[in-house]
């Protein structure tokens, strides 16, 4: 569910070709007429907050850049205060449940 929202939300925002997760390479960075620099993160093979700084993560957080990131819990303490959490459940019929809340 995480890839697939963060795909539309590209989507949404004028990126034709997402290239979906980026478990290997942690991110990917795409261009949008309408909102500049944007962030895919996949922080799931991360095992410290240090590797995050060490791919220079924080430089890109704390820019004008939109950045999405999946598992964005790992690397918690490096982010900015107006991080918007987005939590996807899913309920006991199977239906996804999307959360937001800063």
């Amino acid at each position: 569910g995480k890839t697939t929202f963060i795909t539309a939300v590209l989507k949404a925002m004028g990126i034709t070709d997402p290239d979906g997760s980026p478990t290997y390479s942690i991110v990917n960075s795409y261009h949008s007429d309408y909102y500049g620099t944007v962030y895919h993160y996949d922080v799931y093979r991360l095992n410290s907050v240090e590797e995050a700084l060490g791919i220079g993560m924080e430089e890109n957080l704390y820019t004008d850049a939109y950045c999405f990131i999946e598992w964005g819990e790992k690397v918690q303490e490096i982010l900015p205060e107006d991080t918007v959490w987005v939590m996807i459940e899913v309920n006991e019929i199977g239906e996804r449940i999307i959360r937001l809340s800063s």
